[in-house]
């Protein structure tokens, strides 16, 4: 529905730009959802509705899917260049955001993160680039934040903008000289893209500064050409090369002896090459291409071959009954008679009618529509040809069954449930009513005991220690102390052949006391903090000892900061949160999780597909025995898969009677747990589907009152899945 709409917002955009506030994002859409109405509102934003539309923005910044965030902050720079008023306050939200992302990225590195950050910068540049004289302010503060920010593709980014706006005003003039010096300086260290474009700021600033300044800048630039000139990758050296036979001829006086030969050729080379005028600003890839309302290429995003175009109105043969009918009725009523001839006057102006534009339709399915609307005012509403027409209408709106929730990317949109849409064949029933409906019986396993194997992770290396190792792992203990702390079990082995002793640990933050973490037992209150912990007076070689860790983990991103002390030395580590252990088992029967489960449908329900693969190697171990059941199997390597990497109660484990010796399809495990910073109950259920012998497709799905926590625990299952 929202593909049609596109097109119509596109063609007339005036129509639904009262209505923007019915295309504001909800929590429970999908990635191509979304990026529809993303794309919607951005095309139909007024001067009256940005303010509305910018807080809207503002809350999607926060969410925790950061390629929709990227999506959300291109589409501010789209604002911005389609309403120029705006284009400040844009920038200072924009500034803001990449000195709080290249922060995040700097203290921990997130999926997702540098492209929002690239994403930022890349918004700054498209605004900049429309009056770059009034934002210089902006480019000295983004040049100014350079040595911050780490990222290779947004520091070539801003290297970029200062080569390109330097000398353009009183403050990009003075930052100059000590910029360049900088480049010269990190050169060495730079990556390949970044290195490419300091060589070319350098002489952009050659090729534009005043002789006054030659000399100071002359030395810099011959500085980076000689180290560019040594470097390993061959395309920094060629780019070296070439500008040591470009720039010479603006590094001499005019009319001096050392003036190169031919260089006036190499300077209009060079002016070509460096100081060619910048394109245009273009409209996104996402809107060359609008298809007609209501075929199949709104489904898969191209023109499905195999389909005519529609016919032209008057074209279609009518019964000569039914003309003949019209005529006599045209006769008896005058009136009547002018009502139709007003319609037929309007149809036969439509696109269809236009012999004209009939020619070549076959070769063209796009209209750039705010051409079409600048060009001709009185223009129809739609003006679009498309090779794939749906014949017959479209099937009618269903609910979203599971695999709707699945599709994160704009390829996945061509579902099955959306090609039986099309094809007006009735909608596949909801994955769990299948599971329901179509078992007649059902053995159910609630009290069988799994093999529980936590992974250890490595806190502190012994090659780096001492021979001290530490190894952690999260443990399903509950903290008799608290609600909010989770217990994590740390594991020290002296692997050296002489005694360590006074072994501690402490966090490196100043506030980790139990006073603290009482005092912030709701909300976000910063770093994560621990409960003091005895140490290990000495440790023999050889020797194993465990201790307990009790942590208050304030967010499931940010780890926590240690130092471990061993014969006096100061060793730093970090533990790092796993979500799976923010939740504490939630014991419950299978009547209950179901009525649960009814209540947190819709916008506290997530759902992605994935992989299981671990029971293969298991039942080949187990091919030679006789009478082995590889549906239980396939059962018990899900649950002790789930139940050693995370701390929830397994509600329930069900297989149909009706399987056959291969078919594991139908299998459902159920898990119930507790967040504990809120004790909102979180569900968990997970369906098979596939054949035991083989890898397994299993549909994962999330209900919970705290929509991002169950957003994130979702994630965090599939990865231990996968």
């Amino acid at each position: 529905m929202l593909g049609n709409i596109v097109v119509f917002v596109k063609t007339m955009p005036s129509l639904f730009a009262p209505f923007y506030e019915d295309f504001f994002v909800n929590t429970s859409d999908p990635y191509q959802t979304r990026a529809l109405k993303l794309e919607i509102l951005t095309t139909i934003a007024t001067e009256s509705s940005i303010p509305a539309i910018f807080e809207e923005f503002q809350d999607y910044i926060k969410d925790p899917d950061r390629k929709f965030v990227a999506d959300t902050v291109a589409a501010i720079a789209l604002c911005a260049q389609k309403l120029p008023s705006i284009a400040t306050s844009c920038l200072e939200g924009l500034l803001a955001l990449v000195f709080y992302e290249s922060f995040i990225s700097n203290s921990v590195h997130l999926d997702g993160e540098d492209a929002v950050l690239v994403q930022a910068i890349l918004s700054i540049k498209a605004i900049v680039k429309m009056d770059p004289v009034s934002h210089e302010k902006v480019i000295v503060r983004l040049v100014r934040g350079l040595d911050k920010l780490k990222e290779p593709a947004a520091r070539s980014l801003i290297i970029w903008m200062f080569g390109e706006y330097s000398f353009m005003g009183d403050l990009t003039t003075k930052i100059v000289p000590p910029v360049l010096k900088y480049l010269a300086w990190s050169f060495v260290a730079e990556v390949v893209e970044t290195k490419l474009q300091i060589l070319n700021s350098s002489a952009k600033v050659i090729m534009r500064c005043t002789e006054e300044d030659m000399e100071e800048f002359k030395s810099i630039v011959a500085y980076v050409i000689e180290l560019a000139t040594c470097d390993l990758n061959y395309d920094v050296r060629d780019r070296a090369r070439l500008l040591s036979r470009l720039l010479p001829c603006y590094m001499t006086h005019q009319g001096s002896s050392h003036q190169p030969q031919n260089g006036d050729i190499y300077k209009e080379l060079a002016n070509h090459i460096f100081n060619g005028k910048l394109q245009p600003t273009s409209h996104p890839a996402s809107n060359y291409r609008i298809y007609l309302p209501g075929s199949l290429s709104q489904v898969v995003l191209h023109a499905a071959p195999g389909y005519a175009p529609l016919p032209k109105p008057q074209s279609m043969e009518l019964n000569h009954n039914v003309t003949a009918a019209i005529r006599g009725k045209a006769k008896l009523s005058g009136s009547d008679s002018d009502a139709e001839s007003g319609s037929s006057t309007y149809e036969s102006s439509s696109v269809y009618d236009s012999e004209s534009e009939g020619a070549g339709l076959s070769d063209r399915d796009t209209v750039e529509s705010h051409q079409a609307q600048e060009d001709n005012q009185d223009a129809p509403l739609v003006q679009i040809y498309d090779a794939s027409i749906q014949q017959g209408q479209a099937g009618q709106n269903t609910e979203e069954n599971l695999a709707d929730l699945i599709s994160t990317d704009l390829t996945e949109l061509m579902s099955k449930s959306a090609l039986e849409s099309w094809l007006d064949e009735a909608p596949a029933e909801p994955v769990v009513q299948n599971l329901t409906q179509t078992s007649s019986a059902r053995v159910s396993f609630t009290n069988r005991n799994f093999e529980r194997k936590p992974k250890l992770h490595t806190l502190l290396d012994p090659s780096g220690s001492n021979g001290l190792s530490v190894l952690y792992a999260f443990s399903p203990e509950v903290s008799p102390r608290s609600r909010l702390l989770v217990c994590v079990d740390l594991y020290f082995e002296n692997v050296t052949t002489q005694q360590l002793t006074d072994i501690t640990i402490e966090s490196e933050e100043a506030s980790s006391s139990v006073d603290f973490i009482d005092q912030t037992s709701e909300g976000y209150s910063g770093v994560p903090t621990i409960v003091p912990v005895e140490g290990i007076h000495s440790l023999a070689p050889q020797q194993m000892a465990k201790l307990v860790l009790q942590v208050h983990f304030h967010h499931h991103i940010l780890p926590l900061k240690l130092s471990v002390f061993c014969n006096g030395k100061r060793h730093p580590a970090k533990l790092h949160p796993d979500i799976a252990y923010f939740v504490r088992p939630l014991p419950m029967d299978l009547n209950t999780f179901l009525c649960k489960e009814n209540q947190l449908r819709g916008m506290f329900e997530y759902a992605r597909r994935c992989a299981f693969k671990d029971h293969l190697q298991k039942l080949g171990h187990e091919d030679s025995a006789e009478h082995i059941d590889k549906n239980l199997q396939v059962a018990q390597s899900v649950a002790s898969k789930i139940l050693s990497n995370a701390n929830i109660h397994l509600v329930s484990m069900d297989m149909p009677v009706t399987f056959s010796v291969d078919d594991a399809s139908g299998l459902c495990w159920r898990f119930s747990g507790e967040i504990l910073s809120t004790s909102k109950p979180c569900l968990i259920t997970i369906l098979a589907e596939g054949r035991a012998s083989g890898p397994l497709d299993l549909a994962v799905k999330v209900n919970s009152e705290d929509t991002v926590f169950a957003l994130n625990l979702l994630n965090r299952v599939v990865a231990i899945i996968d």
